[in-house]
């Protein structure tokens, strides 16, 4: 299944399409406004996804998959592609392979008098992480917001008013709206644990005031890497330092100096941890800074020992 993202430009996603050999254009009620221009574009053919009350109310035959995961290990499982800030977005395909390597990254054992944070994560990529990985891997309940109406912070609170969640993902812009408006921060603080962000940046003075009355944790990854582990102490949750990420110290990731008070995140290569290298197996470092690396590279350059992103 390819996912691409409803930001990209018509030739962006034909040309996503061509390279994919993509077949199928699987549509929702009601159709998203680029959806018959990406079929004139591409000549696929439409399928309409069962709304949910046909979902509920219908009993459709079991598909069965028999293969086992050493059958199935290098088979592509989900799709994704790069940003695209240097042109047109280059696929990236996640293997069943890739996403068990993956989680027993995130699986790794904490140090004593540790949590592993990111067991706590109901979480582009960050869309899989939580839809699908995390509900699979940590038998997680996701709450769905409705389709076709756009999304806002008032439709999530009004939400929470029907049905218990234990921690809600947002995009930094509602993060923000939540700090400036008590009556949504008092309702939040009353019925969730954890409030959760990634794909950007929140204000210092926004996290501070959210952060002394709630658990609030960001999310670090990237498409190639998967979400990065990370751990916080036992004994007290680190409110002061919302802002900050603790990598687990086994997870093969260095800082090193870049620049003048800057330091790069590097994936270093590590036999123990498979996934520290699965896209890039000839690699001794991952520089992990200001480009995204993406899978044509290790056939491009199988012999490269450091692949340096800046």
């Amino acid at each position: 299944m390819f996912f691409s993202s409803p930001r990209n430009s018509i030739p962006a996603h034909a040309n996503l399409f061509k390279i994919l050999e993509c077949k199928v254009l699987i549509t929702v009620n009601p159709t998203l406004p680029m959806a018959p221009a990406i079929i004139e574009a591409t000549g696929v053919r439409a399928i309409e996804y069962p709304g949910v009350d046909d979902l509920l109310d219908n009993i459709y035959p079991l598909y069965p998959f028999t293969k086992t995961f050493a059958k199935a290990r290098k088979e592509p499982l989900v799709v994704l592609h790069t940003s695209g800030t240097t042109g047109f977005p280059k696929p990236i395909v996640w293997n069943h392979d890739w996403v068990a390597s993956w989680s027993d990254w995130l699986a790794i054992a904490p140090p004593e008098g540790y949590t592993n944070q990111t067991a706590l994560w109901t979480s582009y990529a960050g869309g899989i992480f939580m839809t699908l990985l995390n509900a699979v891997f940590n038998q997680t309940p996701l709450i769905y917001p409705l389709a076709g109406v756009p999304l806002s912070t008032q439709i999530v609170l009004e939400a929470l008013n029907h049905i218990k969640a234990d921690s809600v993902l947002l995009a930094p812009p509602f993060v923000e709206e939540i700090g400036k408006n008590p009556e949504m921060l008092d309702f939040l603080v009353k019925n969730i644990d954890v409030l959760l962000y990634g794909g950007g940046d929140v204000s210092q003075a926004t996290g501070d005031k959210i952060s002394k009355r709630l658990k609030l944790s960001m999310i670090i990854g990237s498409t190639e890497s998967g979400a990065y582990p990370a751990i916080f102490p036992s004994d007290k949750w680190p409110s002061n330092d919302w802002k900050y990420f603790h990598f687990h110290p086994h997870a093969g990731i260095e800082l090193r100096p870049h620049s003048e008070n800057r330091y790069e995140a590097i994936l270093m290569r590590n036999s123990d941890l498979r996934n520290c290298n699965r896209y890039f197996p000839s690699f001794h470092l991952w520089m992990n800074g200001k480009h995204t690396i993406y899978t044509p590279l290790i056939l491009l350059f199988p012999i490269m020992v450091i692949f340096r992103t800046k």
